[in-house]
C-alpha cells in the first residue's frame, strides 16, 4: 500500500512539474507497468496549466463527478490542487478498500479518522496527508510535491496543519 500511495504522489508531482493538470484522476486512469511502476493514463482531459485559460469554457466540468474536487463541481477552473484533491480520494480508496463518501463533510471526517495501523502502514504520515488533500478549500491542501516529499521522508512537511486550535 505504501508503495502505491507514494507512486500516486510521485507521479502527480511529476505531472505538475511539467505543468500538466490531469483533471480526471480516478482508479480507471491508473496503470501499473511491467516493472511495477505506477502510471497515470488517459490524458484526454488533461491540460497544460497555461492553456486552461483559453479552453476553460468548453471543459470546465470535464472529469468524473465522483472523483472531482468541490471547486470543479462548482464550475471553477481546474488547478493542480484540484488534482491533489482527487488523488487524496484515490489514496483513501487504496488504504480503506472503500469508495470515498459522497458528501464533502463525510469525506473530510472519514479521512481524518484514517488510522495507519488499521490501514497496514508503518506510520501515520499518509493518513495525515490524505486528510489535508481532501479539504474543501484548495488553499488548505498541500501541493503534490509536498505530499510526495513528505511520504519519502516519512514526515508531514505540509504547513497546512490538520489540527484545530482550541479557539476553533
Amino acid at each position: 500500500k505504501e508503495g502505491f500511495i507514494s507512486g500516486l504522489a510521485d507521479g502527480l508531482a511529476y505531472l505538475h512539474t511539467i505543468v500538466i493538470i490531469h483533471r480526471d484522476i480516478k482508479p480507471q486512469n491508473i496503470m501499473i507497468d511491467g516493472e511495477g511502476v505506477l502510471k497515470y493514463i488517459d490524458f484526454g482531459l488533461s491540460k497544460e496549466k497555461k492553456s486552461l485559460q483559453v479552453s476553460k469554457q468548453s471543459t470546465q466540468m470535464a472529469g468524473t463527478q465522483e472523483w472531482m474536487s468541490p471547486e470543479k463541481k462548482m464550475g471553477k477552473d481546474s488547478t493542480t490542487l484540484s488534482d491533489v484533491y482527487s488523488c487524496g480520494l484515490l489514496m483513501f480508496t487504496v488504504l480503506t478498500g472503500n469508495r470515498p463518501p459522497v458528501l464533502q463533510e463525510e469525506r473530510e471526517l472519514a479521512a481524518q479518522q484514517l488510522n495507519h495501523a488499521a490501514c497496514g502502514l508503518q506510520n501515520n504520515v499518509a493518513c495525515l496527508l490524505i486528510a489535508q488533500m481532501v479539504r474543501f478549500d484548495p488553499r488548505h491542501r498541500p501541493t503534490a510535491s509536498t505530499v510526495a516529499t513528505s511520504l519519502l521522508m516519512g514526515q508531514n512537511l505540509s504547513t497546512k496543519s490538520t489540527a484545530k486550535s482550541p479557539a476553533q
